[in-house]
């Protein structure tokens, strides 16, 4: 069997990960510039075990999905932003939110990727804040998806 080609094409890498993330509590929108810190997909599977040919090793017969969870972490200098959505440093709230991916080389009224909106908790990453020294005051914040089902991406959206 010959070997398949794989060819790499640099028209789907994404170079900056500037972010414009849009939050919406209680009917009020907030966006705010931020930089990608960590986005964490998880997926716990169940395995049904069999076993093998004349009693030979456990095999996995079926593996299913039994949950999923999704966690961005986004690192934005606009401290006062956050501290206005959360209602303080410490605050949670719920409510929906788009992520917008950018790539420097996009064509203008394009991103990268665009999330839908989707249902979700918001709160401060509680080891990250920084309002001293010499550097911009940074703060990360953590957006956890509530949403029924993955969140789901459009490459290259028309944001126009």
């Amino acid at each position: 069997m010959p070997l398949p080609s794989a060819t790499f094409d640099p028209t789907k890498t994404i170079v900056g990960r500037q972010l414009i993330v849009s939050i919406t509590i209680a009917a009020v929108s907030t966006h705010f510039l931020a930089s990608l810190a960590s986005y964490d997909p998880t997926a716990e599977l169940g395995r049904l075990m069999a076993p093998g040919a004349s009693n030979g090793p456990a095999y996995t017969a079926r593996v299913w999905q039994k949950s999923i969870g999704e966690l961005f972490k986004v690192e934005t200098e606009e401290v006062e932003k956050v501290r206005a959505l959360l209602g303080s440093y410490v605050g949670l709230k719920s409510g929906t939110c788009t992520i917008y991916i950018r790539d420097p080389d996009d064509a203008t009224g394009t991103v990268a990727y665009k999330s839908d909106d989707f249902a979700c908790a918001i709160y401060r990453d509680p080891s990250t804040i920084s309002l001293g020294g010499d550097a911009a005051a940074k703060v990360t914040l953590v957006i956890e998806s509530n949403k029924d089902g993955a969140i789901a991406w459009d490459d290259d959206a028309s944001v126009a």
